[in-house]
């Protein structure tokens, strides 16, 4: 069993690897947005303004001790608790965890890791109400399993259950989504997507009935969201320009026939979900796009860089958009961003966002 560091509170030990990026307002705001990049193994977090939407990293990086992940962007590699105190992240060998401290700032926890597995993509984090345990799930891309843990916050500890159920092909398997005491999981090699029950007790998942669900039109997922109420699935397609739109089933989970919604771009990323769960905001080479989920209408901006992941900040006023090259913020206009970007930091360019993390301070 892994022992957790039970409090918010723990001794920094991991080396700055990056300069601080200087901003007037940096030392004044505690870091609000978490970036894994996973192709470095290295966790960067920055301060956001809220008024000015300008996004500036407060030092140190953490170095990720199991290495980096087999996922260079979007796959969801990073996960935190709704409260913000603990943080999970994927990496070459396993989980690794971090908690903040009083100024925001990440920290090692005192026994980071869950180890022996092979490289990890995406993770999942269920919480319940009135729980101190939680229930982790991670994609091993290497060995193409679904690997589940239980993290017991009062205690302090950590272990990797028995589950290890099959994802398809192995260098397959991406991100996880959660919806409706359900997990999905993509599966870009298969063109599949996987789904399971999660047991409420135990939080054990159990593959749906009609699990994968491989759709005409849909290649490559590698990408998933679910809204709040859990009704729509959304997915990316890696080798098409298409975004897929599932109903969910309210009581089987299953899902149902995508919609298909054709981009201007060779193929798609998800870049964040409106607050109202209206509006999907995704791109690929060259295009940033906005697509009203409700009619299908898609709003198109082209880019000099090529959207790989992203995020809405906490009020769901800006959109933070992270393309390996640089990181651009922009402001959200109704239901489309604003063009140009109202920040744009040529400083990140090697930053790829494997999972992005926003919380408030």
């Amino acid at each position: 069993m892994q022992r957790i560091a039970p409090g918010p509170r723990c001794i920094l030990s991991a080396a700055c690897l990056l300069a601080l990026l200087a901003a007037p307002f940096a030392a004044a705001q505690a870091p609000t947005v978490f970036v894994h990049d996973g192709s470095a193994g290295e966790l960067r977090s920055f301060a956001f303004d809220a008024r000015s939407g300008a996004l500036a990293e407060v030092p140190p990086a953490l170095e990720l001790r199991g290495g980096a992940t087999e996922c260079a962007a979007g796959c969801g590699t990073l996960v935190a608790t709704a409260d913000g105190a603990l943080f999970a992240a994927a990496s070459g060998s396993g989980v690794e965890f971090f908690t903040r401290a009083a100024d925001g700032r990440l920290e090692r926890a005192l026994t980071p890791s869950l180890g022996g597995t092979g490289a990890l993509t995406g993770l999942a984090l269920y919480e319940r109400k009135r729980s101190s345990v939680l229930d982790l799930y991670a994609a091993d891309r290497t060995n193409g399993l679904l690997r589940h843990a239980r993290i017991d916050r009062s205690a302090g500890s950590a272990q990797w259950t028995a589950t290890a159920l099959p994802l398809g092909t192995s260098g397959g398997p991406a991100s996880l989504a959660l919806g409706g005491g359900r997990l999905y999981a993509a599966q870009a090699l298969d063109g599949a997507i996987h789904a399971f029950a999660l047991d409420e007790g135990s939080g054990a998942p159990t593959p749906l009935a009609a699990s994968p669900f491989v759709f005409a039109g849909l290649r490559a997922p590698s990408e998933l969201r679910v809204d709040r109420r859990a009704r729509t699935l959304l997915a990316n397609d890696a080798r098409a320009g298409t975004y897929a739109i599932c109903a969910i089933a309210a009581t089987s989970g299953a899902l149902s026939a995508p919609t298909l919604v054709s981009s201007t771009a060779s193929e798609t990323h998800l870049l964040g979900l409106s607050r109202n769960g209206r509006v999907l905001y995704g791109g690929g080479p060259g295009t940033l796009e906005a697509i009203d989920l409700r009619t299908g209408a898609v709003s198109s901006r082209a880019q000099l860089v090529s959207p790989l992941a992203g995020a809405l900040d906490a009020k769901g006023r800006f959109l933070m958009v992270f393309a390996g090259a640089e990181a651009r913020v922009h402001a959200l206009q109704r239901s489309a961003p604003a063009d140009p970007p109202v920040f744009v930091d040529p400083a990140l360019l090697t930053l790829a966002a494997s999972g992005i993390v926003v919380r408030k301070r």
